[in-house]
């Protein structure tokens, strides 16, 4: 896979040793994910409350949820506030794999990082039947995206006026996922993506078609070619 991109993520090696320009990843619509930026989207609720609430709670406060998506690849990873600034807004944190797999039931993403979180209720009520294991909630889609990092606005110059950009592809290599992915499993998830895109743009034969449609579509006349005899 040949990746074109003024920016570089620490997968973009493997573009050199791994060579096939049929496969291009046309990244321009980059950004830069800071981990500043990140970390601001996570928060340590625990600030506004009692004495009593932090003696029991305020662990669960400081952990939260990341999910990776790549073509149908999933990585999600555990987010431990160790430092807050105002209004318990994060200002660094540790980050942890929780778990991998994949899941050709869901639609395929380019790269899609989100912030998540499980709704308490779903832990409330009793469910004798279904795992509470966080990781079997999210595969079953019990999660709710409180930030997804796919939009990045800022401001460039036009001389004497600014305009609005937006990007839309994170660069990974800052927020500590470099540490729990091999760069490898990105690489090869991103080319699973772009096959994937392929073999559906290749397809010959659209669905849904009637009879007459299909010969066609195939190059005959339908009022000429197949006559009865």
């Amino acid at each position: 896979m040949r990746i074109i991109d003024s920016n570089r993520d620490y997968y973009d090696f493997l573009q050199n040793i791994w060579r096939d320009d049929t496969i291009t990843f046309d990244r321009r619509d980059s950004y830069v994910l800071s981990k500043e930026e990140f970390s601001s989207a996570f928060f340590d609720e625990s600030y506004k409350w009692s004495k009593y609430y932090l003696k029991y709670h305020s662990e669960g406060d400081k952990h939260k949820y990341v999910l990776l998506q790549v073509c149908n690849n999933f990585w999600l990873f555990d987010l431990f506030i160790t430092r807050t600034g105002a209004e318990g807004i994060c200002l660094n944190y540790e980050l942890h794999l929780n778990e991998a797999w994949q899941d050709y039931t869901r639609h395929p993403e380019l790269i899609r990082l989100s912030a998540i979180r499980i709704p308490r209720y779903l832990f409330w009520y009793s469910r004798p039947d279904v795992s509470l294991n966080v990781a079997d909630m999210i595969k079953r889609g019990e999660y709710e995206a409180d930030k997804v990092f796919n939009e990045f606005a800022y401001s460039k110059s036009m001389g004497e006026s600014y305009a609005k950009d937006v990007r839309h592809i994170p660069i990974l290599k800052n927020i500590g996922i470099a540490a729990e992915i091999p760069p490898e499993d990105i690489f090869l998830a991103l080319e699973e993506y772009f096959l994937t895109q392929r073999r559906n743009s290749e397809r010959t034969e659209s669905t849904g078609l009637t009879d007459i449609d299909k010969v066609t579509n195939h190059g005959f006349d339908a009022k000429t070619s197949f006559r009865g005899k």
